[in-house]
């Protein structure tokens, strides 16, 4: 390697090695690709915000839902203009999810980002329910403080029985909960008293048997009915569903800890939440819109789950890493209902169990009170995000297209009318000259951290060959 040479990483040092890493520079390039700038602050972000929410409510179909990304700060600026533009009718929620790290305050650290939700018509929205997996350590936690023996007795939990659960649970021991058996209300007619344990037991004023005296029979045949306290309870397992709805606040999603997304972006959204959203209201085969690009996760994240996409970005470099990330990518192969008509047919779900009788699969089931008591089979939850995967196929990113838009017209002139914008062939002068009258007129800078700058006398250089402009800056030492 000669002195001088492009490979060569410091000029200082003439004795660079050939193939010696450790003389090789690891500081990685950065490319400032993203610029939060507003010239009127908050107004100009609300004017921006106005315009392409207006532009998404009419490329919403009357299902369809869309999801704006918020912190804490403008949550309410921006449910305000979401209302304007949606109707408050269609709100749908508002989901909580905790970052990376709290961000530095005075009183409370920031931990949360926040999803707003509006449907562009809520009585016909899309949505399928997703679910979270029961924890164990949860559920002892909660309601499930109670342990049903090989023989059908019932015992509380105690502190050694904590400690050893597993145990206990392999040795056919059920872990249960006492739930009520009455709902509120009072039904016509008289009220019926039911026996159990040698004792007749009534619903409490105002309230009603969940199920008929009859029903009421097979719970206690069936060992599902005991007595806490001086009430009659409705014995719940752990395992007769498996699984819990997820709700609007999601504490497992933050980059680092237990997640293995990497952050390839500053404003980069976990991958779990943008799954989230897409798997509760889409179906494979639906179009999939992300106006702010950004590292291209909503383009990942639908190309994995079957779903088409289009997704823009006003800068290149964003783009080129979707691109990249994109292409580099390989995905599951999720078995089809129908192969010939694609993704659109949807994907295939069964129930499975592993050796501990455990439900792995897509499909669960759902034991509940009125299955028992009217001796039906269990009801059945899809469990959207565990369809059947072909273990042999390995599938990488479908086709897609780049494409690029001419230059917006810009009225450089001032006069109400649009000109047209730089062509191929403009020279280097004309456009410096039209970036110069830009600055002139919007001469304030957002630079970052709350702080502006802001110019004065913007103009031409006298003698220099390196620069286009030079300025007066109002507000600084020079």
């Amino acid at each position: 390697m000669k002195f001088g040479s492009n490979f060569q990483p410091f000029v200082r040092k003439r004795d660079v090695k050939h193939n010696d890493d450790d003389d090789m520079t690891r500081e990685p390039e950065m490319v400032k690709a993203y610029r939060d700038m507003w010239e009127l602050g908050l107004h100009s972000y609300l004017t921006y915000m106005r315009d392409r929410l207006l532009l998404c409510r009419d490329l919403l179909g009357p299902s369809g839902s869309i999801f704006v990304q918020i912190g804490d700060e403008n949550l309410h600026h921006v449910r305000e203009v979401m209302d304007e533009v949606f109707g408050p009718e269609n709100f749908v929620s508002i989901i909580a999810f905790y970052k990376t790290t709290g961000q530095a305050s005075t009183i409370l650290p920031q931990t949360k980002d926040y999803l707003v939700w509006y449907g562009r018509e809520r009585d016909r929205l899309r949505f399928r329910q997703l679910y979270m997996e029961k924890k164990l350590d949860d559920a002892l936690d909660s309601a499930y403080d109670w342990l049903e023996d090989p023989k059908g007795s019932l015992r509380p939990i105690t502190k050694s029985d904590r400690v050893n659960i597993n145990t206990l649970l392999d040795e056919v021991h059920k872990l249960c909960a006492l739930s009520g058996i009455t709902s509120s209300g009072e039904l016509q007619g008289d009220v019926i008293d039911f026996e159990f344990a040698g004792k007749k037991w009534r619903p409490p004023k105002g309230s009603h048997w969940k199920t008929t005296i009859p029903g009421m029979k097979v719970l206690k045949e069936k060992n599902r009915l005991a007595v806490k306290g001086n009430s009659l309870r409705y014995v719940r397992y752990f395992n007769d569903f498996p699984v819990y709805n997820l709700d609007d606040v999601w504490t497992d999603v933050a980059f680092g800890g237990f997640v293995s997304d990497e952050k390839l972006y500053v404003v980069q959204t976990p991958e779990r939440v943008i799954r989230r959203c897409i798997l509760m209201t889409t179906d494979p085969g639906d179009l999939i819109l992300d106006p702010t690009c950004g590292s291209g996760t909503t383009a990942y994240v639908a190309e994995q789950w079957g779903r088409r996409w289009i997704t823009i970005d006003t800068s290149r470099v964003p783009l080129a890493l979707a691109r990249q990330r994109l292409l580099t990518a390989t995905f599951p192969y999720y078995q089809l209902k129908d192969e010939k008509r694609g993704p659109g047919s949807g994907f295939v779900y069964f129930r499975k169990q592993n050796r501990k009788g455990e439900e792995v699969g897509g499909i669960v089931p759902h034991i509940t009170l009125k299955s028992i008591a009217n001796n039906q089979p269990p009801d059945e939850e899809i469990l959207v995000d565990r369809p059947e995967v072909e273990p042999k196929i390995t599938r990488v990113s479908g086709p897609f297209c780049f494409e690029a838009t001419i230059p917006t017209p810009v009225d450089w002139e001032g006069d109400g009318v649009e000109d047209s914008g730089a062509g191929a062939g403009e020279s280097h002068g004309s456009y410096v000259d039209r970036m110069i009258e830009v600055l002139r007129k919007s001469p304030v800078l957002h630079i970052g951290g709350g702080k502006t700058v802001t110019f004065k006398n913007v103009r031409l250089p006298a003698k220099t060959l390196s620069l286009s402009a030079e300025a007066a800056v109002v507000n600084g030492a020079d």
